[in-house]
């Protein structure tokens, strides 16, 4: 009975040990994996102008000698994750003189969104350029979305597992290892799903282009469209490849000047390049690069002259 009990106090020690280790080493406070950080979401609304966008305030009417730039996009070209004047639309800017850039990008839209405001707004700005930003879950059709995002959400914990989520960390911490590896495997087959021929969402995708080719064809303004891989996974092992390829063929088929990002990040640690801990949103080592590569392209290519 002695030795039982002193085994016992021997791995309650051993806990203990381990929870402090825990408490002093690993940064996961409880919305950890559970959520999106939406401080974030809230500086966009905040700083978002007269039309609910988080830019500055333009006219319709483009003043006289000024070019420009029309950036569209989701939560990344809002700038998601970093501030205000370290989104890439705003470091472009800064790059030119007689530039204006302005910004059509909220979270979550997807693709058909996004063109079909480029053609009910965007053109009364009468851009000289259009640059939209890309990222892996544009395709995502909207009825699809809770049954996919459900999917590839991390667990709750529930019963006697919420109360020790609630209080260890070292327990956090099991059950985050536990979830990874399932909200991977999820993400992956559900990226390459939405970006298959039979996926309602792709071709919805590919007509949205297919009609801002035309839209952009006629005013002849041409179109930059970046691809921002996922940063949840090391891009040594990157499982994106195919679909990067699938997006490529789609944009230069339709004539636009395509970039993808994924060879430009490949010098750093994609945990170098998020938001925080819990967002896996670009940072603004990641914006700083894509106004660098954007500047370089516009130059080049005379797309402005």
């Amino acid at each position: 009975m002695k030795k039982v009990l002193l085994l016992l106090l021997g791995i309650l020690f051993g806990l203990l040990v381990m929870e402090l280790f825990a408490r002093l080493t690993i940064p996961l406070h409880r919305e950890f994996y559970l959520g999106l950080n939406n401080k974030y979401g809230e500086e966009i609304e905040r700083e978002a102008n007269s039309l609910g966008f988080r830019d500055f305030k333009h006219e319709f009417k483009k003043p006289e000698g000024v070019k420009r730039i029309l950036v569209v996009g989701d939560s990344i070209a809002a700038g998601w994750g970093v501030r205000f004047n370290q989104t890439f639309a705003r470091q472009l800017e800064k790059k030119f003189k007689n530039v204006e850039v302005i910004v059509l990008a909220r979270p979550g839209w997807d693709a058909m969104k996004e063109i079909a405001t480029i053609e009910e707004l965007g053109m009364k700005f009468a851009p000289d350029l259009i640059i939209i930003g890309y990222c892996l879950n544009d395709p995502i059709d909207p009825r699809d979305l809770l049954r996919f995002y459900r999917k590839m959400a991390y667990k709750k914990p529930e019963g006697i597992n919420k109360f020790f989520f609630e209080h260890s960390m070292l327990f956090r911490f099991i059950w985050k290892i536990s979830q990874d590896e399932r909200v991977k495997r999820e993400f992956i087959k559900c990226m390459e799903k939405i970006h298959t021929d039979k996926y309602r969402g792709w071709k919805e995708t590919i007509d949205a282009y297919n009609k801002l080719r035309k839209i952009t064809e006629e005013k002849h303004i041409p179109v930059i469209v970046v691809l921002f891989p996922s940063l949840d996974f090391s891009f040594e092992h990157y499982p994106f490849l195919r679909v990067h390829r699938r997006v490529e063929s789609l944009m230069k088929a339709e004539g636009f000047i395509f970039v993808d990002l994924l060879p430009y990040l490949k010098k750093y640690k994609n945990t170098q390049l998020v938001a925080d801990e819990i967002d896996r949103h670009p940072n603004k080592i990641v914006h700083s690069l894509v106004a660098d590569i954007l500047y370089d392209i516009i130059v080049k290519k005379h797309l402005l002259q």
